[in-house]
């Protein structure tokens, strides 16, 4: 299998450009609607600034940014009034081939917002690019029209590079990051990572613990004992040789460390936590994909059918849709090492609750957000709109992707073996997929059950609290922007056969598979049940402010009743992990108690 894209300039010699048109970014404001693009994209915005939703990924956008999009990408657009800018639709061939390419090699920055400097001259070739198309008939003018696209490609990928070489200091200390992961055996010093980073030493210990939460010696001393862990429960190595094998040169001061750290010594540890399960050896693999595009892989429907009634309450984990594509796994001769796993979409929380750190996850968004930072430090970002040579950077053997892109997908299977994660699949059928393709059903198994009592637990104890057929609607305000939420996060722990019920328009939207739905302030009372939760980014409690933008909305116009009963918490609790909807049972009770007064 080809394990990472080329990087030639062969392969960016052998590629054409053609059926290029140019479009006018502000038609895609006037509707609240996604848009689908079925050609490759350029989006160049040449004034304003505001927010592309891209597979529902919100990606910041201002004047002089330039993104790269894939065929068939998802996007929604919003902004101030002065966003605009400049749609660039093509079609790119490879040599020799008859249909469009999906996806081209990594030098092509998908997704990422790159600023183009100069930008006057690619806006004169945007110009000229448009100022051709009333000639489109002319074949003479067709071949300007792509010779100016290749154009606005070369100064797109001259300025990818650019930033790349010239990164932020947080990247050069993420940088640094990545080399202690690589070298966390050998002896390693501040002064030496500083000097990597290019800073003095006292800015990059800032810089790194403000990044990681740790100081750099107490990072690294904590990656070794993690490490440790691993070997000890696979291994009957003897303690000196595991000491040395992740960096400790006395075995006197690694028992010292880990004790300190863990509260055991390696010996208790290894007692306490070891058991004869091993890990499947199973990390050369091979794709079936089925013949199907996997647009069509999961129906508008569920496979299996709620209750007929709609107002009818949810299990913990109700029957969706298929969850994957089928991987299937060929077992290798053997495995020396633990396997290396990315996960891309919010499936980390996945895997860490089996007991596996990824090497990689997409954590530019999600790494502020979620409930488990802390579990997040020794794991490489591989960016929002995922970067190919980042992944293949990392030689996974294994790519859990939540799917989101045909092209992307395709772009994955060359890196490493992909299992492709449906998001409208429930938390327990994910956990159960991903944990056949890594050994850990039993693992998985435990979690769900154990999750399920303690769910079913949580709502006997606030049975008395919360009335008996009492309907509950989850708003989550977006920069202003609400959301009515659906088969997603939040809701899936406030539905429940002894908790609340969905209201008639919100049940609609869970039958129909919808995971949320943006509304405008009118529509409020049409979703709104017997209680409103309100899921809002600030980190704090901020009452005024969200009752200034409740009454933007028709919310004063609904009955008191309801209004008594709104309660307003943070969004980092609208994850579908498993990590987050165990500890919301926690938090649950107390959300209740506090209304918005």
């Amino acid at each position: 299998m080809l394990r990472r894209p080329a990087q030639n300039t062969s392969e960016l010699l052998s590629l054409s450009y053609a059926n290029s048109r140019s479009h006018l970014l502000s038609n895609l404001l006037t509707s609240n609607n996604s848009s689908v693009f079925e050609k490759h994209s350029l989006l160049s915005f040449t004034s304003g600034k505001g927010t592309l939703y891209i597979q529902d990924i919100p990606v910041p956008v201002k004047k002089g940014t330039t993104l790269l999009l894939h065929p068939r990408t998802r996007i929604q657009l919003t902004g101030d009034e002065q966003l605009d800018g400049i749609h660039i639709s093509f079609d790119v061939f490879a040599r020799g081939c008859n249909q469009p390419a999906t996806a081209l090699n990594s030098l092509f920055p998908y997704g990422q917002p790159i600023p183009i400097r100069p930008f006057a001259q690619y806006v004169h070739l945007l110009e000229q690019h448009a100022g051709l198309e009333e000639y489109t008939s002319d074949e003479l003018q067709q071949f300007r029209q792509q010779i100016i696209v290749q154009e606005l490609i070369v100064l797109l990928l001259e300025n990818a590079q650019t930033v790349r070489k010239n990164p932020h200091p947080d990247e050069s200390v993420r940088a640094t990051i990545q080399y202690i992961g690589q070298h966390y055996t050998e002896s390693l010093t501040v002064e030496q990572l500083a000097t990597q980073a290019g800073m003095a030493r006292s800015q990059y210990s800032s810089r790194f613990q403000s990044i990681t939460g740790y100081k750099p010696l107490d990072y690294i001393t904590r990656l070794r004992i993690e490490q440790a862990k691993t070997l000890l429960m696979r291994t009957d190595d003897p303690l000196r040789e595991i000491a040395r094998s992740v960096g400790f040169s006395d075995e006197y001061y690694f028992n010292r460390r880990f004790s300190q750290m863990t509260g055991c010594s390696p010996k208790q540890y290894v007692r306490q936590h070891r058991s004869d399960r091993s890990f499947k050896s199973t990390w050369n693999a091979s794709i079936t994909s089925p013949d199907t595009r996997s647009e069509n892989l999961w129906p508008a429907r569920p496979v299996q059918a709620p209750s007929d009634s709609e107002h009818a309450a949810v299990p913990s984990f109700p029957s969706t849709q298929p969850v994957a594509d089928h991987l299937v796994l060929v077992p290798s001769k053997s495995t020396s090492h633990s396997p290396k796993i990315v996960t891309m979409g919010s499936m980390v929380g996945h895997i860490l609750t089996l007991g596996i750190r990824p090497v990689g996850a997409e954590l530019t968004i999600i790494r502020h957000q979620v409930v488990y930072r802390n579990q997040l430090q020794l794991i490489e970002d591989v960016g929002v709109i995922n970067s190919a040579s980042v992944i293949a950077g990392l030689e996974p053997d294994l790519i859990i992707y939540e799917h989101r892109s045909d092209a992307m997908k395709e772009l994955l299977e060359q890196v490493a073996p992909t299992l492709t994660i449906n998001p409208a699949s429930n938390t327990a059928e994910q956990l159960r997929c991903i944990a056949k393709h890594v050994g850990e059903e039993q693992r998985a198994e435990q979690w769900i059950a154990h999750y399920e009592e303690k769910h079913e637990q949580m709502w006997r104890r606030l049975g008395r609290k919360t009335g008996t057929e009492e309907s509950a609607t989850v708003l989550l305000d977006l920069e202003g922007e609400w959301y009515v939420m659906g088969i997603q996060g939040f809701p899936l722990t406030l539905y429940h056969p002894l908790g609340f019920t969905p209201p008639e328009r919100v049940a609609s939207l869970m039958k129909n598979q919808v995971r949320f739905l943006q509304i405008q302030k009118h529509e409020l009372a049409d979703y709104a049940g017997d209680r409103l939760f309100v899921l809002t980014s600030s980190p704090r409690r901020h009452d005024a402010h969200l009752r200034q933008l409740l009454e933007q909305t028709s919310w004063a116009d609904l009955p008191a009743s309801v209004r008594a009963h709104t309660y307003t918490t943070n969004a980092k609790w609208n994850f579908d992990d498993p990590i987050t909807r165990d500890r919301l049972l926690k938090v649950m009770p107390r959300i209740l108690k506090h209304p918005l007064t």
